[in-house]
């Protein structure tokens, strides 16, 4: 099959790690996958495969809505006419891949729905931004076959109205996020976390948990994963900061941490606490959502209601100090994360391609 997948941009975001991911899998499989980026010739910041090939649709330098209108517009022209399959990962692309079906005539068309985006645009404490919004709500009932990466999303979408949409996990190479060498120091935890402005990430629940924790123990500092420094100032607690430029780089960071929390207030998957279990690190997590299908509380992790600062600084309390139950996580971490392999998902979306009519 001549796969053509599309991408608004090439931001170090999830939602175009895995994009790019899908597209290695099924060019291992021997089909022919392209990835159309919307934009400049600037490198896609993950691992492409050798076979697949990088479209960069070059589009009119122009900012605001008229810039996002112009790349969508670009992509609609940039699709191969002989694609078999086009696949939109996002509310945006959603409507290129529309309105290529005039281009493509004989391709399917697939909306790889990887998280509830209409609330991108109404979070707490923010105006809503209309346009946006409605865009993202509207773009699920366009005539696309739609997928998705978790059971919590595909109920979400049924409550909107869009039934049973099939659900294919996000998935890890276990070889790159394995177990190491522990690297943390005996005398001083470290507590890894990722930090983002975004309100409904979770990073400022985050630092109002480290408050509480730093007023009954100092014995540990965080590691803070991120593009922005300047947001993980905001803790007042000691810190470093990363930005891994590669997987090995982000591997190496949980092998120096000793637990990892995530506290963010809804995840159409939650790919990093998969990761950090795989490279064998305790878990603590908020209940947002899309992990139900790999968290178990008390089996794998500490599962905590979401914005709760009080309950995820006494479960982190309590796995920093029960070494019993830190290696029952580790042993259960790396079994859960043992069943979301890449090269699985890649199969499952290949056989999705060939049979959906």
């Amino acid at each position: 099959m001549k796969i053509t997948f599309l991408l608004i941009s090439i931001e170090t975001s999830g939602g175009v790690r895995v994009t790019v991911e899908i597209a290695n899998q099924l060019a291992k499989l021997n089909h022919q996958c392209r990835l159309i980026v919307a934009g400049n010739n600037a490198a896609i910041p993950f691992p492409v495969h050798k076979d697949v090939q990088i479209i960069h649709a070059q589009c009119t330098r122009l900012t605001g809505n008229f810039g996002v209108l112009s790349k969508v517009v670009t992509l609609v022209k940039a699709v191969p006419v002989d694609s078999d399959i086009v696949v939109a990962s996002y509310y945006l692309t959603a409507y290129s891949a529309i309105f290529a079906r005039l281009r493509a005539r004989r391709a399917k068309f697939f909306y790889i729905v990887q998280g509830y985006e209409p609330n991108f645009f109404r979070q707490k404490n923010m105006r809503i931004q209309w346009v946006s919004y409605l865009l993202a709500r509207f773009s699920y009932y366009l005539p696309l076959h739609k997928t998705t990466i978790s059971h919590w999303l595909s109920d979400v979408l049924a409550t909107h109205g869009h039934q049973d949409v099939p659900v294919i996990n996000n998935g890890i190479d276990t070889e790159i996020f394995a177990q190491g060498v522990v690297t943390a120091s005996s005398s001083e935890s470290v507590i890894m976390t990722i930090a983002n402005r975004r309100p409904n990430r979770g990073f400022y629940d985050f630092c109002a948990a480290m408050d509480i924790i730093k007023m009954s123990r100092t014995d540990f500092r965080v590691l803070v994963i991120g593009s922005d420094p300047a947001v993980a100032s905001a803790l007042n607690v000691p810190y470093d900061f990363l930005t891994p430029r590669s997987d090995e780089e982000l591997v190496s960071a949980y092998h120096k941490s000793s637990i990892y929390v995530s506290c963010s207030h809804e995840e159409g998957f939650g790919l990093m606490p998969l990761e950090a279990m795989s490279c064998g690190k305790p878990v603590v997590c908020t209940d947002s959502g899309g992990l139900r299908d790999y968290a178990r509380n008390g089996e794998n992790c500490l599962l905590v209601p979401v914005g709760d600062v009080n309950k995820i600084a006494t479960a982190i309390i309590q796995l920093l100090d029960d070494a019993e139950l830190r290696a029952k996580f580790i042993a259960q971490g790396r079994k859960t994360a043992s069943h979301f392999v890449w090269a699985d998902i890649g199969r499952q979306y290949e056989k999705l391609f060939l049979q959906t009519r």
